[in-house]
């Protein structure tokens, strides 16, 4: 499960475009004077993984939105709903070529993920302002925690593949492990104050 609220949605880090029309569509960012009424914000998704974004938004909708307001035992069961697990994502990736998402098992996702950019102002009024967002900046979270994984781990191969996996049980063989680890995942042995 995704941690909740890695960041004040009001200072979120992530490139946003608000898009902004000269119409009538009664949602407004509160910004009056500028004449300019705002259908929506854009959020970045540009090199995210399709089904972890999938799977984070999933863990974010919880119903706190204001399209919920009136049906609070309807946004409690929707916290009660078990994790989505990353390959029931990938599944339902792969079963909707269009990335457009209405409820995905029951959950309002009401998001269409292909491209670049995600509108989540449709996301935010059934899960609460920001809630788009948050669920966007914990998926890169994710993302960038697992890219890093898989280099400490490929580089763990590569020295293991060089070396053979040290003895745990042998003379020092926990230090060796130690060590190899340490330079697989920082890029030196830990207490080595070179570089």
């Amino acid at each position: 499960m995704f941690p909740s609220g890695i960041s004040d949605p009001q200072k979120n880090s992530l490139p946003v475009a608000a898009v902004a029309t000269s119409g009538a569509s009664g949602n407004s960012d509160g910004d009056e004077a500028s004449g300019s009424s705002f259908i929506g914000h854009k959020v970045s998704i540009k090199g995210l993984d399709k089904p972890l974004l999938l799977q984070s938004l999933y863990e974010h909708a919880n119903g706190n939105g204001e399209l919920f307001a009136s049906r609070p035992k309807t946004a409690l069961a929707l916290n009660l709903l078990p994790p989505m697990k990353y390959q029931d994502a990938q599944q339902y990736v792969a079963e909707n070529p269009s990335l457009n998402f209405d409820y995905v098992l029951c959950k309002p996702i009401k998001s269409n993920i292909a491209g670049d950019y995600m509108e989540v102002s449709r996301y935010d009024d059934y899960n609460g302002e920001g809630a788009g967002k948050t669920a966007v900046e914990a998926a890169f979270c994710v993302s960038t925690l697992r890219q890093s994984h898989e280099k400490g781990l490929a580089r763990f191969d590569q020295l293991t593949e060089r070396f053979g996996i040290p003895d745990h049980q042998s003379p020092g063989g926990y230090e060796q492990l130690d060590k190899m680890l340490g330079y697989a995942l920082f890029g030196k042995a830990p207490g080595d104050n070179a570089g």
